[in-house]
């Protein structure tokens, strides 16, 4: 029943994401040069689109506009994509799938790019569920071209690297950088940003750096305490011995250590949440029972956010919960049980107020701490109250 419960949690977060894809003011322009303002649907794109989704007014019906259809669109001052046709270099990077040759595989094809650093040079992007990032260049209004980096492995084993972007960046963008700081640099996004940014620097050109709040991930860490709510219901099924405890407020301190996805307009994350947790009592019930309950609680889950104003934001959580069980048992009739719980689920509604400030409803489904025992069953139930600091991110 538990696992229903989760998946449905779950799958909630996931439907409530996706409805609140929000409209931006935005632009196209068609195929006959004319451009249209209009609301386009941001969907924080990690793979370049194929398509996109606008209405003219926020009271207009859904249009969707296929990139054949489109020279370019753009939201805000911050988003552009511009269909070109490009040479994409379509060698697998995965490890296990690596070709054999040294041999380049370009292909010419028309993409919508993305455009990360505009200027005397510019630097573009494309992504696809086939494909990692590949990135181009341009000078002025020369061709675009591709910063070649590829992957093969002649034997299966070794795997060989063709860094050939290095000289490309040399011969063409270097505007006083040593050779070292051209080898240095590695192939990924916010190098290349920096590298191109800093040559329309040199050149003292104009230009405009797209995409920023995608620069790279975010890792907070907040420290929390709180209180836990807990009760607690054991039964054993061969002698129908029964205890019911009583409910009762303790500790929960932690630590929370979240991955902040860098697409998606930052909304989603990835978190840990250890946590310490005590729960000390006898049972209300005859014949009497005692507990003593320690543990530390380690919830991993998915966090969507909704941001509001003034840096703040609603989220939702779901998660699994794995337990380390401190010095713990369950004593009945002077025979101690050591208590031990299989993993479990729950879910957190909480409030970020300035970036910085944290609270946090979190709600756990109920877990036996006997499940190590054949005949037992002990039913942990608990919700918790948090506050915390965080630092890092946003």
């Amino acid at each position: 029943m538990k696992y229903t419960i989760f998946l449905l949690l779950f799958f909630f977060v996931l439907q409530i994401g996706s409805a609140q894809v929000a409209y931006e003011q935005g632009y196209f322009i068609d195929n006959n040069g004319k451009r249209k303002a209009c609301l386009i649907k941001d969907r924080g794109w990690k793979n370049n689109p194929s398509s996109i989704t606008y209405r003219l007014s926020e009271d207009t019906p859904e249009i969707t506009l296929e990139s054949y259809d489109m020279k370019e669109f753009g939201i805000g001052n911050g988003i552009r994509y511009s269909r070109q046709r490009i040479a994409l270099e379509i060698s697998s990077d995965k490890i296990t799938n690596l070709s054999n040759s040294p041999d380049l595989n370009l292909v010419d094809t028309v993409v919508l790019l993305k455009h990360e650093v505009e200027g005397k040079a510019s630097l573009f992007s494309f992504c696809s569920n086939f494909l990692a990032n590949r990135y181009f260049y341009q000078i002025d209004a020369d061709s675009i071209k591709p910063l070649i980096y590829r992957l093969h492995s002649p034997d299966g084993i070794k795997i060989i690297k063709n860094t050939l972007y290095k000289e490309q960046l040399r011969d063409a963008i270097s505007c006083g950088e040593g050779g070292k700081y051209v080898q240095r640099m590695s192939y990924n996004l916010p190098m290349l940003r920096k590298f191109f940014t800093r040559y329309n620097q040199c050149q003292e050109s104009n230009y405009h750096v797209l995409n920023e709040y995608q620069k790279k991930a975010q890792f907070t860490f907040t420290p929390k305490v709180g209180v836990e709510y807990a009760s607690v219901e054991a039964s054993n099924t061969a002698t129908s011995m029964y205890g019911s405890f009583p409910n009762k407020i303790g500790p929960r301190i932690g630590l929370e250590l979240e991955y902040i996805i860098p697409y998606f307009k930052n909304q989603w994350s990835i978190f840990a949440d250890p946590s310490f947790v005590s729960y000390h009592a006898n049972s209300t019930t005859s014949p009497s029972m005692e507990i003593q309950y320690n543990s530390i609680d380690i919830p991993i889950g998915l966090r969507k956010y909704f941001f509001i104003r003034n840096h703040s934001a609603i989220s939702l959580n779901v998660f699994t919960a794995f337990n380390i069980d401190i010095n713990s048992q369950l004593n009945t009739r002077n025979t101690p049980l050591k208590t031990g719980s299989n993993m479990n689920f729950g879910g957190a509604v909480g409030y970020v107020w300035k970036g910085k400030y944290v609270a946090q409803l979190k709600y756990n489904l109920p877990k036996n701490i006997t499940a190590d025992y054949l005949f037992w069953q002990t039913k942990y139930r608990s919700t918790s109250l948090t506050f915390g600091y965080r630092f890092g991110g946003r």
